[in-house]
């Protein structure tokens, strides 16, 4: 297969499903403030195995119940306003759904891990500008020969991983009806700790977009791992001070020490380049 083709054939705006005119504006903290305006995606592969599926019902309760899940992350469905808070949660978000020519198994198989961009509605990891007008999340459900692949584009400028996964997490539960494992957000405590400044220097933002977004070289690469093949890393990884590796221990301690050795054997083994391995971790 040379190229997919992603069709889209339906463009909605999604709001909560509960009146949001009269709540009081959601205030940035000073985290908000520094991150840039950029997105960050997410994409989840459903296989279709029952012969009896009901696709049209479950893209309509796919809507409903995202319409819900908005309702109480409702600062999501809004636009930010001069850098100190979100307001006017009625604009909405933008829910597309697509129809993509290829079985979701050999997509899966691909290399070329860049394709992965035609199935989230807004683009990843680019400087975006004007963000007043920009939506902070964008979904996007995807419609393969065998499947559905959600798409989900989140605006770093409020989401970190765990604000994803509890937001990802309530709609699962409500599509599902599973009222008790919805998860309320508090959505006051982020600013209480770590309040806006409203004299933010423009200064800093904009290092912060130079340090984000400055030329660099950027490779991405997709490995896979067997579970087995991950519990003997961990394993492996074993020593006096850290005696139970977790998995991303193990993963990240592999994939950087291959990567030393791939970069010395380029160099004819003299290369002695300053390293760095860091993750990311969630601050609000």
């Amino acid at each position: 297969m040379e190229k997919i083709e992603v069709s889209i054939i339906s463009r909605d705006t999604i709001k909560p499903s509960a009146a949001s005119s009269s709540l009081h504006p959601y205030k940035l903290s000073i985290i908000d403030q520094f991150t840039p305006t950029m997105y960050f995606p997410v994409i989840f592969f459903y296989p279709i195995t029952d012969p009896v599926f009901n696709l049209p019902q479950t893209l309509t309760d796919l809507k409903n119940t995202f319409s819900q899940a908005l309702t109480l992350y409702y600062p999501l469905s809004g636009r930010i306003k001069n850098n100190l808070y979100i307001d006017d949660f009625e604009a909405g978000i933008p829910y597309l759904e697509a129809r993509v020519n290829c079985h979701m198994i050999d997509f899966l198989r691909l290399p070329k891990i860049e394709w992965l961009n035609e199935f989230v509605p807004i683009s990843p990891y680019r400087k975006e500008t004007i963000s007043e007008l920009l939506p902070l999340l964008g979904i996007q459900v995807n419609i393969l020969d065998s499947g559905i692949a959600i798409g989900v584009s989140f605006s770093h400028k409020i989401n970190d991983g765990e604000t994803a996964n509890c937001f990802l997490k309530s709609w699962v539960a409500i599509f599902r009806g599973y009222r008790n494992k919805i998860i309320h957000p508090n959505l006051s405590q982020a600013a209480l700790l770590l309040p806006s400044r409203d004299d933010l220097p423009e200064k800093y933002v904009a290092m912060m977009e130079r340090w984000w977004f400055g030329e660099k070289k950027v490779v991405t690469r997709r490995f896979a791992f067997h579970a087995k093949a991950i519990s003997a890393l961990q394993d492996e990884g074993k020593s006096e001070y850290v005696p139970k590796p977790s998995r991303v221990q193990a993963l990240t301690g592999f994939l950087w020490k291959h990567q030393l050795a791939a970069s010395r054997a380029l160099s004819s083994g003299t290369s002695t380049r300053f390293s760095v391995a860091s993750q990311a971790v969630n601050l609000r």
